[in-house]
C-alpha cells in the first residue's frame, strides 16, 4: 500500500514519511482492550525461523550469506545493489531478506554509468585495474621505493572489500614535510571506498561518518588537531585503537528526548594517517609505515590538476572497484575463511598481529598474481612486509627503556673505571653511577639513586653495601658477562 500510494502520487521519500507522521496524529490511540494480543510460542518460533533466513547488512559495504552489497543513490532513493546483480529501495530489503545495520547512508559513489554497466554484465580484469591504481598514484608521486606503490595500490582494492575480512591494516605515512604527503591522501581519497580526507574533524565526524558510511578516512597533520583540541584526538585515537577490528567498537553517552542512553558505534573501516611522529605500541601494531622523500630535481611527477579528464579518470577507477568487490566478493571470502594454512601464498613468516594486518594484502596480491600467472607482486609484498616487520622491532626496541639501560651501561663500562674488578664482577659507586646517568640524554630527568636502582633491577644489576678502607659504600654489582648478554640480544 505504501508503495502504491508513493507510485501513485509520486511522492519522494521525504514527502511520503511526512504524509505519514499527518496520518498518524488522526489515528486514535489504543485503550488498554485494543492492545494486541499476546503471541504465542509457536508464534515467536515461527517470527524467529522467518528473521534467521534473512541476513543483516550494512548497506554502505557488506558481504553475508555469498552476496556482496553497497548502497546507491538513485534520484533521491537509496537502493541495494548486490552481486546477484539485483537492485532494489531499500524499503524492499526485507522483502529480499536483508535486515538493514543502519539507514542512515548519505555517501555514495558508484556512479550511474558504473551501475548500469555492472547490472548489464560489465567484467573487470583484475590485473588491469590493479595497474590502473599503480600508474595512477605513480603518476603524481614519487617513491623512492616502488613497493610501496604496490601496497597502496593493493590497499585501495581493499578499500572496497574489507568488510570481507576481521582486520584490515592502517596505513601510517613517515613522510618530512614538502615530501608530498598530504597530495597522496588527496589522490587517494579520491579513489578509495568513501575516502573522506579529514582536515578538522568532530567528534560526530569522527564516530558517525564511520559508523554510518564506513568511510576510508585518511587523516592529516594530526599533531596538530593534538594542539588545538585534546578531546577531538582523544577521540581519533579512541577509534585508531578500536577500528582496525571488525568488531571495535567505541561507545558514547547522548543525550535522549527519554535522557542520557550510552551508544555504541562501529569504528571499523580503512585509515591513513600522518603527522604523528612517534605511536605508541598499541598502534604501530595496527599500521603499515609507508616512507616517502621529497623528490629530486630530476625526478619528475605531473602537477596534480582537478580537470575532467581526471575526475573521469577517478570516476572509472571507483566504478571498476565497486565491480571487482561485487564479482569476485564471494571468491576473496572464500580463500579468506578457508582453512588450509597454505590456501595464501606468501605468509609463512608473519605470525600474529602481522599475520593479521597482511593477510588481506598478500590474499589481493594473490589474485592479482594468479590473474598474471605470476608470483612478482606477492614477492615484493614477502619483501616489504619483512622489512616492514624489522623496522617495526627496532622502533620497539629504541623506544625501550631496557634498551636505553643497556645503551648507557655498555658506553659507562668503556668509558670508566670501577671502584673495585674480579673478573667478571664490577663494582660503582652508586653516586657516581647516577652522575653518569644523569649526564646522558635519556637519563638527564633522574633525580634520585632509589629511581635509577629501581631500573636497573630489570638487567640484573642490584645495589648493595661494600667496606672500602675501612668505610662503608652503596655499590652497583655488574656482572660484565651477564651485561654482554643482554646487549648481544637486543643487538646492541
Amino acid at each position: 500500500m505504501r508503495n502504491t500510494i508513493k507510485n501513485h502520487f509520486g511522492l519522494t521519500n521525504d514527502s511520503l514519511k511526512s504524509y505519514e507522521k499527518i496520518l498518524n496524529g488522526y489515528r486514535k490511540e489504543p485503550n488498554d482492550s485494543e492492545e494486541r494480543k499476546p503471541l504465542s510460542k509457536d508464534e515467536y518460533i515461527k517470527i524467529l525461523h522467518e528473521e534467521e533466513t534473512k541476513t543483516t547488512v550494512h548497506p554502505a559495504q557488506d558481504y553475508g550469506s555469498g552476496v556482496m552489497n553497497f548502497v546507491v543513490k538513485i534520484r533521491e532513493a537509496l537502493c541495494l545493489v548486490t552481486s546477484t546483480r539485483k537492485i532494489f529501495d531499500l524499503e524492499q530489503a526485507p522483502l529480499e531478506g536483508f535486515v538493514l545495520k543502519h539507514e542512515t547512508v548519505d555517501t555514495t559513489r558508484f556512479s550511474p554509468k558504473g551501475v548500469i554497466s555492472f547490472l548489464e554484465g560489465k567484467e573487470i580484469d583484475i590485473p588491469e585495474i590493479f595497474q590502473r591504481i599503480y600508474d595512477y598514484i605513480k603518476r603524481f608521486i614519487h617513491f623512492p621505493e616502488e613497493a610501496y606503490l604496490t601496497y597502496l595500490a593493493l590497499w585501495i582494492m581493499g578499500s572496497y572489500v574489507f568488510m570481507l575480512f576481521r582486520y584490515y591494516p592502517y596505513v601510517w605515512l613517515n613522510a618530512e614535510k614538502g615530501s608530498g604527503k598530504t597530495l597522496l591522501m588527496e589522490i587517494l581519497s579520491a579513489i578509495a571506498f568513501n575516502g573522506d580526507l579529514i582536515t578538522n574533524p568532530t567528534e560526530a565526524v569522527i564516530y558517525r561518518d564511520i559508523s554510518n558510511n564506513l568511510i576510508t578516512m585518511f587523516i592529516d597533520e594530526v599533531e596538530q588537531l593534538r594542539k588545538r583540541d585534546k578531546d577531538v584526538y582523544s577521540s581519533l585515537i579512541s577509534v585508531l585503537n578500536a577500528g582496525f577490528n571488525k568488531s571495535g567498537m567505541v561507545k558514547r553517552t547522548e543525550c535522549t528526548p527519554d535522557g542520557y542512553v550510552i551508544k555504541a558505534y562501529s569504528a571499523y573501516s580503512p585509515k591513513m594517517f600522518a603527522g604523528i611522529s612517534e605511536i605508541d605500541d598499541v598502534l604501530q601494531d595496527r599500521t603499515v609505515r609507508v616512507s616517502i622523500l621529497r623528490k629530486k630535481d630530476d625526478e619528475y611527477v605531473k602537477r596534480y590538476k582537478t580537470n575532467a579528464e581526471v575526475l573521469e579518470l577517478q570516476r572509472s577507477i571507483r566504478d571498476d572497484l565497486y565491480v571487482f568487490a561485487l564479482t569476485y566478493a564471494k571468491d576473496i571470502a572464500g580463500l579468506y575463511e578457508s582453512e588450509d594454512e597454505n590456501g595464501i601464498e606468501g605468509l609463512a613468516h608473519l605470525t600474529n598481529r602481522e599475520l593479521d594486518i597482511w593477510e588481506p594484502i598478500f590474499l589481493l596480491a594473490n589474485i592479482v598474481d594468479a590473474k598474471r600467472g605470476s608470483t612478482e607482486v606477492t614477492g615484493v609484498m614477502e619483501a616489504l612486509s619483512k622489512k616492514s616487520f624489522e623496522e617495526k622491532q627496532a622502533d620497539s626496541v629504541s623506544q625501550n627503556e631496557t634498551y636505553k639501560l643497556l645503551n648507557v651501561l655498555k658506553a659507562m663500562l668503556e668509558e670508566t673505571v670501577p671502584l673495585s674488578k674480579d673478573r667478571d664482577l664490577c663494582l660503582y659507586e652508586t653516586s657516581a653511577m647516577l652522575d653518569y646517568f644523569k649526564k646522558t640524554e635519556e637519563f638527564e630527568w633522574l633525580e634520585k639513586s632509589n629511581a635509577l636502582t629501581r631500573r636497573l633491577k630489570r638487567v640484573k644489576i642490584k645495589s648493595t653495601q661494600r667496606r672500602f678502607d675501612g668505610d662503608k659504600k652503596q655499590v652497583y654489582i655488574i656482572n660484565v658477562a651477564d651485561l654482554t648478554d643482554l646487549c648481544e640480544r637486543f643487538k646492541i
